[in-house]
């Protein structure tokens, strides 16, 4: 598959889906993690239906048996590219990059699961590259470290993110998309489950 050096040439912002993948997602199924999951799929739903280019990037295990498999419903369509990457931000995939490089002075919208390192390397690359990162942050989870509990942790990196970033939420996100696309269907909400070519 190849990546349109162009991909965005319309002026149309452009969304990072980062590490939508089990092996690094928190595994409990509770509440809040159904709602994450919920809301990824509407605004991934509703983006692609505004014709916005969607790119994934997966952060390659550490264990060569182990293969990054999708989160069940934000599993990329056929024809999006996919970044199996060797580092801990999106950009240090060669492709991808060269993408971002093009792209300078474009709207990047970064949606993920978890706010941690990779999300912060990448936010942090892409504002070297020159793009204008909006972060989804009602997606974003974090995880306890020590004696400080998830919530503490996550308005912590949050801040940190905070003079490389616009932080916005989904639902004026959905706003955006909705005024320049049609509604999705359900099975533009839903995702694919093929998941397909690693680039």
């Amino acid at each position: 598959m190849k990546l349109d050096p162009n991909l965005s040439r319309d002026g149309s912002p452009w969304v990072l889906c980062l590490d939508l993948q089990r092996d690094l997602a928190p595994q409990r199924a509770t509440a809040e993690r159904r709602r994450q999951i919920a809301t990824c799929q509407r605004f991934l739903g509703l983006a692609r239906a505004a014709g916005w280019p969607l790119v994934h990037s997966l952060q390659r295990s550490c264990d060569p048996a182990v293969t990054p498999a999708p989160i069940g419903g934000l599993e990329p369509r056929p024809f999006e590219p996919v970044f199996v990457r060797p580092g801990l931000s999106a950009f240090s995939h060669r492709r991808l990059n060269e993408f971002a490089e093009a792209e300078r002075g474009g709207e990047l919208i970064l949606v993920a699961v978890t706010i941690g390192p990779a999300c912060l390397a990448t936010a942090f690359d892409a504002h070297d590259r020159g793009l204008r990162v909006v972060l989804a942050e009602d997606t974003l989870a974090a995880c306890a470290f020590g004696p400080f509990a998830s919530a503490t942790v996550r308005g912590v990196l949050l801040s940190a993110a905070g003079p490389f970033v616009r932080r916005t939420t989904t639902l004026e996100l959905l706003q955006k998309a909705a005024r320049t696309g049609q509604p999705a269907a359900a099975n533009d909400i839903i995702g694919e489950t093929d998941f397909h070519e690693r680039l």
